[in-house]
């Protein structure tokens, strides 16, 4: 948690931070987006209240530095580089409030945190915003996700199963994510196998020579080794 005092509330203009975000948002920007940094910003606030985060200081940073973690992402510039920028559009941003120096500085540090690979978090909020900026497959699919990496010319690995439950630092988010594997990779094995199926149908009622029946065939057969049943992920 922060040591910061909460000797007043905080009110958080969303509005104006994505006008704010917006402003600055290259056009060429498929992934690091507003609906990415949005959705980041939800899953923080969802681990944090499993994470047993209470305070209303905590939490303000913690969302706050979710929207602004990603502003200015220019696919063309490094991780470090990109972070320099978020950070300096938040403190454009911030002159505009009367946030104090050191809800500021709260604010900088979870933004830095986020710098991909991730270094160990020093703290529990930045645990909690890096492991918020990994899971954007709970509210995206991962096939989509990459594809919108590709798009920004991201050298990626495809791993339908990213993150890997280790990448994560929150119980409740490795809890989370078990779940998800499971839940998608079961989504995932009816899809191919409907497909399959259907490929394997289509062919035979369409009286298409025997080389593609089999084809079909192999091909569903292919998928069930793939996906077994009651399989773990």
């Amino acid at each position: 948690m922060t040591n910061l005092k909460e000797n007043k509330l905080f009110s958080l203009d969303r509005d104006s931070i994505k006008q704010f975000f917006l402003k600055y948002k290259n056009s060429d920007v498929y992934y690091h987006n507003w609906f990415h940094v949005e959705s980041t910003a939800k899953r923080a606030l969802l681990i944090a209240k499993e994470e047993g985060v209470e305070g209303t200081l905590d939490l303000f940073v913690l969302e706050v530095a979710c929207y602004f973690h990603d502003i200015g992402y220019n696919i063309s510039k490094s991780e470090s580089e990109n972070i320099n920028t978020a950070t300096k559009l938040f403190l454009k941003y911030a002159k505009l409030s009367s946030l104090s120096e050191e809800v500021i500085d709260s604010i900088v540090s979870l933004i830095e945190a986020t710098k991909y690979p991730h270094s160990k978090a020093k703290s529990t909020l930045e645990g909690i915003i890096q492991n918020a900026d990994l899971t954007q497959c709970w509210d995206w699919d991962t096939y989509d996700i990459l594809q919108s990496l590709k798009a920004e010319r991201k050298n990626i690995n495809y791993n339908l199963l990213f993150p890997e439950i280790n990448e994560l630092n929150t119980n409740s988010a490795k809890r989370k994510q078990k779940e998800h594997r499971v839940e998608y990779m079961s989504s995932i094995s009816k899809e191919l196998r409907n497909r399959a199926l259907y490929d394997v149908l289509n062919a035979y009622r369409g009286d298409y020579i025997q080389k593609v029946v089999l084809q079909s065939l192999e091909c569903l057969k292919l998928v069930n080794e793939l996906f077994p049943e009651e399989e773990e992920y």
